[in-house]
């Protein structure tokens, strides 16, 4: 099978690269498994030990770790671990003191993330090997084009670098990611002199922001509570709503894309009417709804007449399925609604979100065969289209697989990754 332009709509590409670098938490089996952790010196971000990967929901305790339980096994080093969706993390006692923070140590969202940005950044160096490895995995899985969504100044700048040396083996669109408002401002400059640099293999598309969280945090915004919880929670918006629109209204006055994660159903509908509402004032825009991975039938017919783009990735349904319906209930019918929106004419593209899930067409092609017997209606249409670069005059890629293998990968006539290597 040869396929060309190979697209993975959704991926963060320099923390697939890095978290290649940093403690594995996806082995973990119990809480007790933290004590056999072998930190390599790879896994230190300065004095900090980081890791990715935990899943309280694989283990017998069923709850995320604590900083008390963390204390037990790192009582001297300060230790930073994301959970597999990236959406929370948890330290120790001594990373609280040296966050300057109190509490149970578990931090969720908005939070989350700028404390990941307070630890010791990475260097030009470092970041250069994080986007190399990146780039590798991304080849190897077949894939010569990617949608980047957690861009800034310093990943552009040494993908320019790379490719300028002749070792970049990706076209990347890139999106520069804001995480409050605050720093709106200056992210927006940064995206507007990344697009007077474009070059042949990296083009900037816009701007991107979270607007809600993930259903395995139950942070994802929902019209109705959690089910299995009996506190109520619907989850959780990162942004007020004025916040919101302000950045989607800025953004398309500079021509510039606008990309929101939202997974949770309330979150799609909200942002959906923000662009009907500038639209109605006569500003438009590009608006791409990350993940949407549960729409309701109403907030899809609002979008008909918008620049809308849903970006899916089937391979989160082979995970979630374990408690879809269990925390959904009825609104579990609205999950993964790919054909519901091909229906409807929205145009939808497909991911992997790596590194949440690995990079593998294959994966979400198998996500696509199996759900529908769980009642997910199937998706009339060749699922491969929804994984090419939506612009033909794009770089030239050119995979080529054999039993769900891939055997080469060519971006503009140069070999990039070959399985004989």
């Amino acid at each position: 099978m040869l396929l060309k332009n190979l697209y993975d709509s959704h991926v963060h590409l320099a923390a697939t690269g890095e978290m290649a670098c940093q403690a594995d938490l996806s082995v973990l089996k119990s809480l007790e498994d933290f004590a056999r952790l072998k930190p390599r010196p790879a896994d230190f971000r300065g004095p900090w030990l980081v890791g990715f990967g935990w899943d309280e929901n694989r283990w017998p305790e069923a709850r995320a770790p604590r900083a008390l339980d963390l204390d037990r096994f790192f009582p001297d080093t300060p230790v930073y671990f994301s959970r597999c969706d990236g959406h929370s993390g948890v330290t120790n006692s001594r990373g609280l003191a040296l966050l300057g923070k109190s509490g149970e140590g578990v931090f969720y969202e908005t939070e989350h993330y700028l404390n990941l940005q307070s630890l010791p950044a990475a260097s030009d160096e470092e970041m250069r090997r994080y986007l190399s490895l990146g780039m590798k995995r991304f080849n190897a899985a077949g894939f010569t084009h990617v949608r980047d969504m957690a861009g800034g100044a310093q990943a552009w700048n040494e993908s320019l670098r790379l490719e300028d040396r002749g070792e970049s083996a990706l076209h990347v669109d890139w999106n520069f990611a804001c995480e409050n408002l605050a720093d709106f401002d200056r992210v927006l400059e940064e995206a507007k002199a990344a697009r007077r640099a474009q070059s042949p293999l990296n083009k900037l598309l816009g701007m991107k922001f979270y607007y809600d969280g993930s259903l395995g945090s139950d942070t994802a915004l929902l019209s109705q509570p959690y089910l299995h919880r009996d506190d109520g929670t619907q989850g959780m918006a990162c942004w007020s709503l004025d916040e919101a629109a302000e950045v989607i209204r800025r953004s398309w006055e500079n021509d510039l894309e606008v990309a929101v994660h939202t997974i949770g159903d309330e979150a799609v509908d909200r942002m959906v009417e923000i662009a009907r509402q500038l639209s109605a004032a006569g500003l438009g825009g590009r608006l791409n709804l990350e993940h949407a991975e549960i729409i309701r039938p109403e907030t899809i017919q609002k979008m008909k007449p918008l620049h809308v783009i849903c970006h899916l990735q089937p391979c989160h349904w082979l995970t979630d399925r374990l408690w879809l319906e269990k925390k959904l209930g009825p609104l579990a019918r609205h999950a993964f609604p790919w054909e519901a929106l091909r229906r409807m004419k929205i145009p939808v593209r497909f991911g992997s979100d790596s590194p949440i899930e690995a990079p593998s067409l294959f994966s979400n092609l198998k996500a696509l065969r199996e759900s529908v017997a769980t009642g997910i209606p199937a998706l009339q249409g060749d699922p491969l289209s929804f994984h090419v670069h939506p612009d033909p005059h794009v770089t030239a890629g050119e995979s080529l697989f054999a039993d769900e293998k891939t055997l080469e990968v060519r971006l503009n006539g140069r070999v990039v990754f070959s399985a004989r290597d």
